[in-house]
């Protein structure tokens, strides 16, 4: 049985971050001035809020949120007390959105 499992591991490991590699350089893209970002915290709203930006969705998720602002919006969010802030186009990437925010 051990031996079943090893082999399985062995096999999802590497498929797994062959997978996930195109990702994760995206994944904690420095945010553009101006363009949408995804913005993780406590309370994702009232951090948004304290920064001057606005949602643009998804308004459901408890600890996340696409908003977007100014040219110093990423700093004023990170001083609000937002947890992490990054680009929101890896996320439209994973979703296979492209294009322009309206």
């Amino acid at each position: 049985m051990w031996h079943g499992i090893r082999e399985l591991c062995l096999l999802a490991i590497p498929c797994i971050t062959a997978l996930a590699a195109p990702f994760a350089g995206v994944a904690g893209a420095a945010p553009v001035a101006g363009a949408p970002v995804l913005v993780i915290a406590g309370d994702p709203a009232a951090v948004v809020a304290a920064a001057d930006g606005r949602p643009v969705g998804p308004v459901a998720a408890p600890l996340a949120v696409v908003a977007a602002g100014d040219v110093d919006f990423a700093r004023r969010l990170r001083n609000a007390g937002a947890w992490h802030v990054t680009s929101a186009a890896w996320l439209a990437s994973l979703c296979l959105i492209s294009g322009t925010t309206r």
